[in-house]
């Protein structure tokens, strides 16, 4: 008996810890959640201020310009028009053709020549299935990393 009495006075404050740390939790929790709220309303109000200044220098930028024409002192009084107007005849114009037109006359071309084959080295290949023939090209190596050593050969 002795030993339960004694269990149970040892487990007592473990399972009064148990409630509170719930509780820690819970206040742990609500704290983070508010701390969260906070800066994020300020991230947010930081934003907005931000965009009414950026806004305020592209007004200023865009340069909104009054309309400068003039504007009538007295309002013009318009009269009614009829919903069925009658329409008038107008005369028809008078076109008189001034000739006719000339075709011109077809001149010969003069045939394209085909340029003379240059007798160079080819080089004879298959890329990618397709037969090419291309010049071969001459490399020329530098003596050094000057300017000057850079020459037409």
């Amino acid at each position: 008996m002795k030993k339960f009495l004694f269990l149970i006075l040892l487990t007592w404050p473990v399972l009064a810890k148990g409630q509170d740390v719930n509780t820690d939790y819970q206040s742990f929790r609500k704290d983070l959640l508010n701390d969260y709220q906070k800066y994020r309303k300020g991230v947010l109000d930081d934003y907005a201020d931000y965009l009414a200044g950026v806004w305020k220098e592209f007004q200023l930028f865009r340069g909104v310009k009054r309309d400068e024409t003039p504007k009538p002192v007295v309002v013009p009084n318009v009269e009614d028009i009829p919903t069925n107007p009658v329409p008038q005849k107008l005369p028809a114009p008078n076109v008189t053709p001034k000739e006719e037109p000339q075709v011109p006359k077809a001149v010969p071309v003069k045939p394209i020549e085909p340029a003379k084959p240059i007798n160079a080295p080819t080089l004879d290949f298959t890329f990618y299935g397709v037969q090419l023939r291309s010049v071969k090209m001459k490399v020329f190596h530098l003596s050094s990393l000057e300017p000057s050593a850079i020459l037409r050969k």
